[in-house]
């Protein structure tokens, strides 16, 4: 099984994907791109996410009322950040055989769930 470039093949999401969707080589060398891109946007989303919140909640110690504005730019970033997953799970979807497509479907909750697991 091909392994990302300069890494030993790590227990988590992307293990377990690969292993229960049994992606051939050549498939796991096309989720591996699709997994780095994901993870390059979801940086920079969360960090925004972050410091959005930081900035809402700072309001507190100010004892100010709640930012309409502020909570709209949250609840955007957080939206692209379901949209953006969203998206890269119809491409790894699209990487499946015919085969592996039940396989995918009936796990993709636990790989969201162990997502969840991952991100601060």
């Amino acid at each position: 099984m091909i392994k990302p470039p300069g890494k030993q093949l790590q227990k988590g999401p992307s293990d377990f994907i690969i292993r229960t969707l049994k992606l051939n080589d050549a498939q796991a060398a096309a989720f591996y791109k699709l997994r780095d891109q994901h993870r390059d946007s979801m940086r920079v989303l969360h960090e925004e996410g972050r410091e959005l919140r930081h900035r809402y909640f700072e309001r507190l110690k100010e004892d100010q009322q709640q930012d309409n504005d502020l909570l709209k730019k949250i609840t955007q970033n957080q939206a692209q950040i379901e949209s953006i997953t969203f998206r890269h799970f119809q491409s790894v979807r699209g990487l499946c055989s015919n085969e592996q497509l039940g396989l995918f479907d009936q796990n993709i909750f636990e790989v969201l769930r162990q997502m969840s697991q991952h991100h601060p």
